[in-house]
């Protein structure tokens, strides 16, 4: 049976990030976008990034950012991917020239959209609004996931530690992403939400009890 991957998004706070990382948690993600209450400097990123080692990924998220801000936030944090989570176009994710994923809502993935970024390494599903930021803690009906997609796509909008289990043994996703699901208050992460988030996919992949 293959394994559930994880990506924990929002982190602020560098002992956050090391504990991801101690856990095995496939990715970490770091917002840099304004209005973002999980928003962070390039120098917090940065204590972040020298924390994110082994095999955990670094995702810099950003949202319709201005092509020369973004190459120099690249240049300066080489981040693993970049997560385009705005209204972006294929074009305007090809041109940073860096492997990336894109951010749709489950409205707008449909086959013609999702194929339409044909240098995307994946995809993440959520329940925002076309254009708006995830983060909101909403579930929205899992049998919209693109089962069929030849793609990764990652499960995300509302997932937390008492519902990733059954969303995995419903869906069974290539990943899921978790950002408010894992907080006490937005961008401070619950440790103890974390390893039991990453405790609850490990038990739906094994089919435990």
């Amino acid at each position: 049976m293959s394994r559930t991957r994880i990506k924990i998004c929002g982190v602020t706070r560098p002992e956050d990030a090391r504990l991801c990382c101690d856990l095995g948690v496939d990715a970490v993600g770091v917002i840099m976008v304004g209005g973002s209450k999980r928003r962070v400097s390039m120098e917090t990123a940065l204590q972040i990034r020298a924390v994110v080692n082994g095999l955990t990924d670094l995702v810099l998220l950003v949202a319709d950012p201005d092509p020369g801000w973004l190459a120099e936030c690249v240049d300066e944090l080489q981040p693993d991917l970049i997560q385009f989570h705005g209204q972006e176009s294929a074009q305007d994710c090809d041109r940073a020239n860096r492997p990336y994923i894109k951010a749709l809502s489950w409205q707008a993935f449909d086959s013609v959209k999702a194929t339409a970024f044909r240098r995307a390494r994946g995809f993440v599903v959520d329940s925002h609004a076309p254009g708006e930021l995830g983060g909101t803690g909403e579930v929205f009906d899992w049998t919209h996931y693109p089962s069929d997609s030849k793609r990764p796509v990652l499960l995300a909008g509302g997932l937390r530690p008492e519902n990733v289990a059954q969303a995995v043994q419903q869906v069974r996703p290539y990943g899921v992403d978790v950002a408010s699901g894992v907080e006490t208050q937005p961008g401070i992460k619950s440790h103890q939400a974390i390893i039991k988030f990453v405790e609850e996919v490990q038990r739906a992949d094994t089919g435990s009890d």
